[in-house]
């Protein structure tokens, strides 16, 4: 899956939003949380709202690139 979109904000304010695991829900209303270290070919819990109770989403982070 591949998605872009245009941020109006500094790399570094974006990059500080993004890997914030606990404040991920804060911008992101559909996975509000995440779990894992990020970095490539490693795993991570995302919890993906919906209903009451967000239920977790294995994934893999295959590329990782910093403050891109």
């Amino acid at each position: 899956v591949h998605n872009e979109i245009v941020i109006n904000a500094a790399p570094d304010e974006v990059w500080s939003a993004i890997t914030d695991a606990e404040a991920y829900g804060d911008w992101n209303p559909i996975f509000v949380h995440y779990e894992g270290p990020l970095q490539p070919n490693s795993s991570l819990t995302l919890h993906l709202k919906m209903g009451e109770k967000p239920s977790p989403v294995q994934v893999t982070v295959e590329d990782f690139v910093p403050n891109q």
